[in-house]
């Protein structure tokens, strides 16, 4: 957002607009300044002690996934045996 208004005042242009640089010029400097002034998150919310806990986790749900596969095919094999 801020990024696309001071992109569009750059000294590519063919014929710069001075009066609309000089027209837009408080938005434009209050927009650089809430971007240099902004805080950011120094907290990381992803520990990389987590992955080992986290494929058990996928072991656990992959194990549960293969029961209900198996247990799928037990019951299409009865109904396709009943038809």
């Amino acid at each position: 957002m801020f990024m696309e208004e001071i992109e569009g005042t750059s000294e590519t242009q063919k014929d710069p607009d001075s009066i609309g640089f000089l027209h837009g010029y408080r938005q434009l400097e209050e927009n650089i300044e809430y971007a240099v002034t902004k805080q950011f998150k120094v907290e990381m919310d992803v520990y990389p002690n987590d992955l080992p806990r986290e494929l058990a986790e996928r072991e656990v749900l992959l194990e549960h996934y293969e029961e209900q596969r198996r247990l799928l095919k037990v019951k299409d094999d009865m109904v396709f045996r009943l038809s």
